[in-house]
């Protein structure tokens, strides 16, 4: 059986030419520029690096958000959206 993963497929490679960053019209990649290159469906779309790097770094936080809610600690101290069913009213 294969591994599964959230990740799409992402390389970091070069501009080849120039172009405007597909997340930001105003940011501009040259000729040699490190870029985020992303799989989107047949083709790819690229980012500059800030753009990038924020990309990055808000998906690695929501990937230790759900992290966090597997490991036991989080199960535990977690409160369950059933709890409030299961107790009767003291009204």
């Amino acid at each position: 059986m294969a591994t599964k993963s959230l990740i799409t497929r992402v390389e970091i490679d070069r501009a080849l030419r120039a172009h405007n960053c597909q997340a930001n019209q105003r940011h501009r990649l040259e000729r040699g520029h490190a870029r985020l290159k992303v799989r989107n469906g047949r083709s790819w779309a690229h980012y500059c690096a800030p753009c990038g790097v924020a990309i990055l770094e808000r998906d690695i936080a929501k990937l230790r958000l759900l992290l966090a809610q597997l490991q036991p600690t989080g199960l535990i101290s977690a409160p369950d959206a059933t709890e409030h069913l299961l107790t009767p009213d003291a009204h």
